[in-house]
């Protein structure tokens, strides 16, 4: 930022404009690289929103008053910002009308207790299913780990003995191969199908997790 003092400083300030309404922040007195951290809000009505912004130089200050006789702040910088609401890139054609009027519901609601309560159902709803996924992987985790810590002594032997054969299967078979193959069995008609669980399957579900503590 340019001295506009004579004084190799600045006494800067913001002036915000937004339809009819103005705001001015606060003067930063003696600086060149000014910050001001304040924050305004405006109620939007045209989804392509302009804000003018100005920065001045307060000549009220300091030395200022005596350059400029007392008349008019000299205007350091200008510049306007055109924010527009793409409905298109943020999707909001495809949100449902529920949501948008939850989004932008202001807080405290203004809504009614009904609608207020089958948020908060929904909300539960939602933490509940996110509550078992997580469970169900910290399982699987404390499975793999009883595996890796000799928690079984025979689970974790098979499961080397199934590691070494493994990669002496990779390394005489191309891996592209092997994924073409475990991918067609994966894929395998109904019918192929058995309706127990597969050995490794079954093999991964008796290894001990503290779900089998609980009550």
């Amino acid at each position: 930022m340019k001295s506009k003092d004579g004084r190799g400083t600045t006494d800067a300030y913001c002036v915000a404009k937004y339809w009819q309404k103005w705001v001015r922040t606060t003067t930063v007195i003696d600086s060149l690289a000014p910050k001001w951290n304040e924050q305004y809000y405006w109620d939007v009505y045209d989804p392509y929103t302009v804000i003018t912004i100005g920065i001045f130089d307060n000549s009220y200050l300091g030395a200022d008053d005596n350059i400029n006789g007392g008349t008019k702040d000299p205007r350091i910088g200008k510049t306007s910002t055109s924010h527009g609401y793409q409905t298109k890139v943020a999707h909001a054609e495809t949100a449902h009308p529920d949501e948008l009027d939850e989004e932008f519901d202001p807080f405290p609601t203004s809504k009614a207790g009904e609608v207020v309560k089958k948020r908060y159902d929904k909300l539960r709803s939602m933490a509940g299913r996110l509550m078992t996924m997580m469970g169900d992987l910290a399982t699987q985790l404390e499975r793999v780990h009883s595996v890796l810590s000799w928690r079984d002594p025979r689970a974790t032997l098979m499961f080397l003995v199934f590691c070494v054969i493994g990669g002496f299967v990779v390394y005489l078979y191309s891996l592209r191969y092997l994924i073409i193959l475990m991918g067609t069995y994966v894929m395998r008609p109904t019918r192929m199908r058995a309706k127990l669980p597969s050995l490794p399957q079954n093999f991964l579900r008796r290894l001990p997790a503290k779900t089998d503590t609980m009550l």
